[in-house]
């Protein structure tokens, strides 16, 4: 009996261990497909505002062009506000990028501590396993 409550709590809790590890590993997966959608749809989006801010400028620039009360220090005041608002979407996006690295590099630490936990739990579990074949056997 004593033998037959040991295996039926060894399943339960190798079975436990499967189901939480299953669960940890879908859970960084989703997190790896969540980040790798946020970059896409980020990098789509700052694309699409980038090139509407480029073509504004561009029509704004040709407008002015035109107009002959318009004086040449407003327009390079114009140039210079356009100049530090592309400068300032530069460094947006790479502070950004920044993050997303840091979030990976976040993710990678944590299935690498995982995995070595795991090997841990299966080393521990391999020791009580021989530790109980001789207690069984003695």
């Amino acid at each position: 009996m004593k033998l037959l409550n040991q295996v039926t709590h060894r399943y339960s809790k190798t079975n436990d261990y499967k189901r939480k590890r299953s669960s940890i590993m879908e859970t960084a997966r989703f997190a790896k497909q969540t980040l790798v959608f946020q970059k896409t749809l980020f990098e789509n989006t700052f694309n699409a505002m980038a090139m509407i801010q480029d073509q504004t400028e561009i029509i704004v620039s040709s407008y002015l062009d035109q107009l002959p009360w318009i004086s040449e220090d407003a327009k390079k005041s114009l140039q210079n506000s356009v100049d530090l608002a592309k400068k300032s979407r530069t460094e947006f996006k790479k502070a950004v990028e920044d993050g997303y690295r840091k979030f990976e590099e976040l993710l990678e630490e944590r299935a690498e501590r995982q995995g070595q936990e795991r090997e841990e739990r299966q080393g521990q579990e391999k020791a009580e396993r021989g530790r109980q074949k001789e207690e069984a056997k003695g």
